[in-house]
């Protein structure tokens, strides 16, 4: 049985305030959500540059759900500076079209790939009025739509369009929300048309579309990418994490080469989105290279992503084929991830970070890839080389030390240049053709133990050359006095990716074919010891992912589950609970069920070391001389929840109810990697009693994966 949110409630704890929502006993409601940034592309359709007779301009704004739930569309506001947060254009006539019509009869709803969009119309040209020119034209650069009238200085509107350079005389029409994209010759009413002097033939079509091909050959092409398919936002200078980086356009032939692309979308992770429009006035953010490849310099255009996640650019552009323009569209997407947040979670156990003078090479590091004898030359114009090592260290001192994310590396300039050391960004952990990623988590280096990382350099070819530089070698722990010298002396362009530390010796398995299948077959075992009943198998759905049973109280079970996620996004588990009875059963939401989220679950890595709350973070932080504040559960909020004979109750993805489901990013700190949730040891004082799990065969895996 699937249960839906209900009114919310406060529950304090001294050192924590949580939202709370009851859960009430009904099945989950038909009323779709209303649609949320997350699930909507939104883009912007264009008409051509207006005849000088005519002077009569539109665009449309298209809204489209790219998510698999059916969500309700919300009539956006649209506005600008100038109109000091009023609506931009108004329904000065009824939108009776056939469109409009079609989208109210749908109740305002999208379904997966489906659309609906907003037409605008307006003039250039000042309205004569008995022979007198009407001064009443106003220049908007930038349009912003969104659900709320935004803020004084406009902040974080849902859609920002941007350079737009509207002249609109007199009054702007707009449509309401039409359903589908937009298609030519949209309805436009005649007392507006009569009242600016216009006729609907004066609004010209766009430029008909052309697919883009998956290559930059031929005159159809226009091919979009980036440096990386990881970037990162600013940071301080001494990280080497400037915010800069640059798109790469390829178009077939084009009117003008200066002019490579008439618009250019970012869409943001949590789906906002901004929309250049490129009127190509020789803009220095665009440089343009060999072979009608242009460089984007993102950060000049104030497109540089803003938020953890995927982000994604899209450019149309114009091309010239068989004696007409056609628009071509392209797209590329990159991973956003933020430098300063930590690499590993905070533990309860741990000692000592490893030191340079505790650390020594188990042997001269292995080589991948195919290049080094070339390692200062540039490959061939259109080839990329990638080329790494792999750096294995023993510790050689008589004490435990500790390791763990990405080591702390520096670049030094080759030999011939006496001054300074390189600031490349390292990609993180980051996949490359040579290396998959492992997860993140802290390694115990015991004496005589191992563990290895690897850094790979990207070399392209010399029509890149602004791009990069040489490198003359390595330093780890840099901050040491005596830090441990690398050999690597190679030339490299933009990011050098380094994976985490690796604990163990060198396995010749840099892309994890071994180790993924290891850990599946313990995933295979893990299930296969642990099987679960099978009325828990019926109610498993994508919308409710798989259960783990962790305990039993009386007649009732408690189990819970969760699915992948990405670095930033809630990290959401829910919660089951069967009645094995004859009887129906309650459980109480503070006393049973807030009780079981605060103190019924430890986290620990996947290494086995318990992941510390962020209450207790902050406790670490206390002087040491003042004693731990109590911990003392209080209750606010306390009714029962019936649970009929032999039902299952539990959350769903979609519904996310409060007592059903938890974010644990509210209670803890889960950088990227594997997470295991077992049930907890506490003591009288309800605190954690410290330990290391050594158990993995029953437990729930949480998986945090980098964006």
């Amino acid at each position: 049985m699937r249960i839906r949110p209900g009114p919310g409630i406060l529950f304090l704890l001294p050192l924590i305030i949580f939202g709370a929502c009851g859960a009430a006993l009904a099945q989950t409601s038909p009323q779709a959500p209303e649609c949320s940034p997350r699930m909507l592309d939104m883009r912007i359709v264009l008409g051509p540059d207006a005849q000088e007779s005519s002077a009569a301009y539109w665009l449309a704004l298209e809204f489209t759900n790219r998510d698999a739930q059916t969500c309700l569309l919300i009539e956006p506001y649209v506005t600008s500076p100038v109109d000091q947060e009023q609506q931009l254009g108004g329904w000065w006539e009824k939108d009776d079209s056939p469109s409009a019509a079609k989208f109210r009869a749908s109740s305002d709803r999208l379904t997966q790939g489906e659309s609906a969009h907003i037409f605008i119309a307006w003039s250039s040209v000042p309205i004569v009025v008995s022979g007198i020119a009407m001064d009443d034209c106003v220049m908007r650069d930038d349009i912003f739509a969104g659900w709320h009238l935004p803020n004084v200085d406009l902040k974080d509107p849902l859609l920002h369009v941007r350079h737009l350079s509207m002249k609109s005389c007199d009054t702007i029409w707009r449509s309401s929300l039409r359903a589908g994209p937009y298609v030519p010759g949209e309805a436009i009413p005649q007392g507006w048309l009569d009242r600016v002097h216009l006729k609907a033939t004066d609004f010209l079509p766009p430029l008909p579309s052309v697919a883009s091909r998956g290559d930059a050959t031929g005159p159809r092409s226009a091919v979009l990418r980036s440096m990386s398919d990881v970037e990162y936002l600013p940071a301080s200078f001494e990280s080497g994490y400037s915010g800069y980086f640059e798109l790469l356009l390829h178009v077939g032939l084009t009117h003008d080469l200066s002019c490579s692309f008439r618009t250019l979308r970012e869409r943001e992770a949590n789906g906002q989105t901004e929309i250049y429009v490129n009127h190509c006035e020789g803009h220095g953010a665009q440089q343009q290279s060999a072979d009608n490849v242009t460089r984007i310099i993102v950060r000049s255009f104030e497109m540089t992503p803003t938020h953890t996640g995927r982000a994604e650019f899209e450019s149309d552009s114009e091309v010239f084929q068989g004696g007409q323009t056609l628009s071509a569209r392209s797209s590329a997407e990159i991973s956003v991830r933020d430098p300063n947040r930590p690499e590993l979670p905070a533990i309860d156990s741990g000692g000592p970070r490893c030191e340079a003078n505790q650390l020594a090479p188990a042997g001269p590091p292995v080589d991948l890839g195919t290049h080094w004898a070339q390692s200062a030359a540039y490959p061939p114009i259109g080839q990329e080389w990638l080329d790494g090592r792999v750096f294995e260290f023993k510790n050689i001192s008589s004490q435990s030390c500790w390791l763990g994310g990405t080591p702390s590396l520096k670049f030094l300039e080759p030999v011939e240049v006496t001054s300074g050391s390189l600031l490349p960004p390292v990609c993180r952990n980051c996949a490359t053709p040579l290396f998959n990623p492992r997860e993140n988590h802290w390694i115990e280096l015991k004496p005589n133990d191992s563990a290895h990382f690897i850094v790979v350099r990207d070399l392209l070819d010399s029509n890149f050359w602004p791009l990069c530089t040489l490198m003359g070698g390595i330093d780890l722990f840099p901050k040491s006095p005596d830090p441990i010298h690398l050999s690597f002396r190679a030339g490299f362009c933009g990011q050098v990716r380094v994976s985490a530390w690796r604990d163990g010796p060198y396995d010749n398995d840099p892309l994890n074919e071994k180790y993924d299948q290891t850990l599946a077959t313990l995933e295979k075992q893990r299930a296969t010891a642990n099987p679960l009943p099978k009325n828990w198998t019926a109610e498993i759905s994508r919308d409710s992912g798989t259960p783990v049973i962790l305990l039993s109280q009386g007649p009732l079970r408690w189990g819970i589950s969760t699915r992948p996620v990405h670095d930033g996004e809630p990290v959401s588990v829910l919660l089951w609970i069967e009645n094995t009875t004859d009887q129906p059963q309650a459980t109480m939401t503070c006393a049973g069920i807030d009780f079981f989220w605060l103190y019924g679950i430890d986290v620990f890595d996947s290494l086995g070391h318990r992941v510390l709350s962020l209450t207790e973070e902050k406790e670490k932080k206390l002087p040491a001389d003042k004693p731990l504040p109590q911990w003392i559960p209080m209750c606010t909020r306390n009714f029962r929840i019936q649970i009929p004979p032999h039902t299952i109750m539990h959350g769903t993805f979609s519904s996310l109810p409060y007592d059903f489901s938890r974010d644990l990013a509210a209670y803890y700190s889960l950088p990227p990697g594997r997470y295991i949730v077992v049930p907890a040891k506490r003591g009288q004082d309800y605190r954690p009693v410290a330990r290391t799990l050594s158990d993995f065969s029953s437990g729930l895996w949480v998986t945090v994966l980098d964006p």
